[in-house]
């Protein structure tokens, strides 16, 4: 009988077990630390291969409230109805009354065309305004929260047969621009990607293909960057050829943008392959004699032939019928001014032996600009996603730190998540799209980041936000017009500075009351795969647990000798500061033998802290490489990783979509390198750069702080503020690495 008590009783008390541990667990998931993420929106995609997979009504799944309809490029799109019905939406039950379509907070007009099942929805797409995605984005609301923009009959423009003969030739226009070419100088205002350059006493041709142009005068407009300027007025000289037929001489003084018209002569322009040439003849008297050509636009009569089953033209009033659409359903838009577009109702089509035919009459003043397409013609977004209605991104108890992480590398930060989670620390994880949803419309822009940490400040409950680190790296190419292996994962800003003109500053992100100094400390891992994420975590981790080890009381400090402050300084720094806690190693040019090889001996012992005064670029420091990226892999300091200040120029200059800084460089290698960086994406003076310096130092041996992300930004805060220069040095010197970073020679 006492075996069978025995038998009973311990089920029993593992199961009160199991239950003290679930409420324990609950207990502590409410009161202590633990990673809470951004609440999960289930997303579904429709794609080809997904519409053929719910093609059967009775599988339909309930609808989204909205739907994210992402485009590229400018035009007429089509939403099948079949797409719609892939992500649980019943053409038969929707109520026009029910949609609402926009773009950026603005309301869209949108038709429908098509019978029953074959139904489509239409509206005319802009392209990207930004510089920083070259995808646009618009919403499709549904249900009660949803109020119509289905355009009112009166607001479709009305056309109609007319009578009489129509006009099969009209005006189109077509914009020729190649971004090849990257000019970080140009004013803030100016597009910072050009075309090809424009050199004295040589030229540029360029080649352009034109469908069906008819007999007729035809305007060029030509918009060149002009680069240099001379004592000498003017400074600049021209010719503009198309096709050998001189259009236009123009003669200039001074930089600045310069727009060049011209008219062709009937008869200049060819079908197909047509040839622009822009000759400098170098006979102002000025040295030096550079432009770029920017784009230009070619306006020409053409038959009204659809190509491809679309077709845009200029038309005055008058009756016209266009040829050669491809069969299916046509729609006819009216896009004189493409942010307020609307549909032309009362074509009429007709089948042919190519396919179909429209004729219209535009009845009213002026030229306007139609967009036409039928059939496959139609554009199709680049990606149509179901989403419920956008969730609080708000944690209900609070966070300390705040990690943006893309999808890709949510499992490589997980360890790093864990181990602040470990230390007491309440952590809250996001996607950069999840921010984009919420503040821009879903439009990629680093304004995102920077509202949604304005509001985690201000509106979370306690604890506020004490640090932000964004996993992943940025490039000032995020249409990837280079083709570069260095993506554009969470965006930077792109501000503009004295001597490199637009450069990133993750400062940006951090100014929530746009005052110039950050109001959190934000850091970045700069990385491009989840291995990368993986170093960088690992790195961080391991520095945290070191024990204050003698290698880390010691400080490598690096100077160039081209200029007798940049020592200077560094010997001001090191006795007002950093020799109250370090043993001062010092490797200046000019003063030591050899100074790369011990720079890379002292490196490899392992020091706490190195930091760098003189000019440097990208990949260097000073002319004399005394340290660059070809020296990274040698590095093998495996742990004993230290914390890099750079007081110098671009070393972090993690934007460029083809090269990778120094600073990155040292956070990826795996076999030592560094742990953290606080380097410039801009070029700066050194007596900008040392009240930033001088602030930094002063901090980051105080006992009262514990982390180097609140050194930088106790730093920033108090660094003077007065000039443009010192400006720019707190705009542009980044902290790449985890700004919760505990060093081992920091206060625990």
């Amino acid at each position: 009988r006492s075996r069978r008590v025995i038998l009973v009783i311990i089920p029993l008390l593992a199961l009160l077990a199991l239950v003290a541990i679930f409420f324990i667990t609950r207990g502590l998931k409410g009161s202590g630390p633990d990673v809470v993420s951004a609440p999960e929106e289930p997303t579904r995609i429709a794609t080809e291969k997904v519409e053929q997979a719910h093609g059967d009504e009775s599988k339909l799944v309930s609808p989204p409230e909205r739907v994210r309809i992402v485009t590229r490029g400018e035009g007429l799109y089509r939403v099948s109805g079949e797409t719609l019905r892939a992500l649980g939406i019943d053409l038969d039950r929707l109520e026009e009354s029910g949609l609402a379509l926009s773009n950026r907070g603005e309301s869209v007009p949108f038709q429908w065309i098509g019978e029953g099942e074959e139904r489509s929805l239409i509206f005319y797409g802009e392209a990207s305004l930004s510089i920083y995605s070259p995808y646009n984005v618009y919403w499709l609301e549904l249900g009660e929260r949803a109020s119509s923009s289905f355009p009112p009959a009166d607001s479709e423009e009305k056309g109609d047969v007319g009578e009489g003969e129509a006009a099969t030739v009209a005006l189109a226009r077509r914009r020729f621009e190649e971004q090849r070419l990257y000019l970080s100088t140009l004013p803030a205002e100016e597009d910072h990607w050009l075309w090809e350059p424009i050199y004295s006493r040589r030229g540029v041709t360029v080649t352009f293909a034109l469908e069906a142009p008819e007999a007729g005068e035809a305007q060029l407009r030509l918009s060149l960057w002009s680069h240099s300027s001379a004592p000498v007025s003017p400074d600049h000289h021209v010719i503009v050829r198309v096709n050998g037929v001189e259009v236009s001489e123009e003669t200039w003084d001074g930089q600045g943008r310069q727009v060049i018209t011209g008219t062709l002569p009937s008869g200049t322009l060819r079908p197909g392959e047509n040839e622009l040439a822009i000759l400098a003849p170098g006979d102002t008297g000025a040295p030096v004699e550079v432009s770029y050509l920017d784009w230009f636009e070619v306006t020409y009569p053409r038959r009204l032939m659809a190509t491809e089953g679309r077709l845009d033209f200029w038309a005055e009033p008058g009756a016209y019928q266009v040829s050669s659409l491809l069969s299916g359903d046509v729609a006819l838009w009216d896009i004189t001014e493409p942010e307020r577009p609307r549909p032309v109702s009362g074509f009429v089509v007709t089948r042919t032996g190519n396919g179909q035919s429209v004729r219209f009459t535009h009845r009213g003043s002026g030229p306007r600009h139609f967009w036409l397409a039928a059939g496959d013609g139609f554009l199709r977004p680049e990606a149509v996603e179901g989403r419920p209605a956008a969730p609080s991104l708000s944690p209900e108890e609070g966070a300390d730190y705040i990690a943006i992480v893309p999808l890709e590398f949510m499992e490589a930060i997980r360890p790093l998540l864990d181990h602040r989670v470990a230390q007491g620390w309440r952590v809250f994880t996001v996607t950069p799209d999840k921010l984009f949803d919420a503040y821009t419309y879903g439009l990629k822009d680093p304004a995102a980041i920077r509202s949604f940490l304005a509001e985690a400040l201000s509106a979370w409950p306690e604890p506020r936000p004490r640090f932000v680190l964004l996993v992943g790296d940025a490039s000032y190419d995020p249409y990837d017009y280079l083709g570069g292996s260095e993506r554009d994962l969470i965006p930077t800003a792109l501000v503009q500075t004295i001597y490199v003109g637009q450069t990133a500053s993750d400062n940006w992100l951090a100014d929530v009351d746009e005052d110039g100094r950050p109001d959190i400390a934000l850091g970045r891992f700069p990385a491009q795969t989840p291995e990368q994420v993986r170093v960088m975590v690992e790195k961080t981790i391991r520095v945290e647990r070191e024990r204050d080890g003698e290698w880390a009381r010691r400080a490598l400090l690096a100077a160039d000798d081209d200029e007798a402050r940049f020592i200077r300084m560094s010997d001001t720094l090191a006795k007002d500061y950093l020799s109250s806690i370090f043993e001062i190693e010092r490797v200046y040019l000019g003063r030591v033998d050899d100074p790369h090889a011990r720079l890379l001996e002292v490196f490899n012992q392992g020091v706490g802290l190195v930091n760098y005064i003189g000019h440097g670029s990208v990949t260097v420091w000073a002319k004399e490489k005394i340290l660059s990226t070809e020296d990274v892999p040698a590095l093998r300091n495996g742990d004993r990783l230290p914390l890099l200040v750079n007081m110098t120029c671009l070393t972090g200059y993690f934007h460029h979509p083809q090269m990778i800084s120094l600073a990155e460089a040292l956070l990826r290698a795996p076999e030592g390198g560094v742990v953290a960086a606080l380097v410039p994406t801009s070029e700066s003076l050194p007596n900008d750069q040392q009240g930033l310096a001088e602030a930094f130092y002063r901090w980051i041996v105080d006992p009262g702080i514990q982390t180097v992300g609140e050194a930088m930004m106790r730093a920033k805060q108090e660094a003077p503020l007065d000039q443009e220069g010192q400006r720019d040095v707190l705009a542009t010197f980044n902290l790449l690495g985890d700004p919760a970073l505990r060093l081992p020679w920091m206060s625990r």
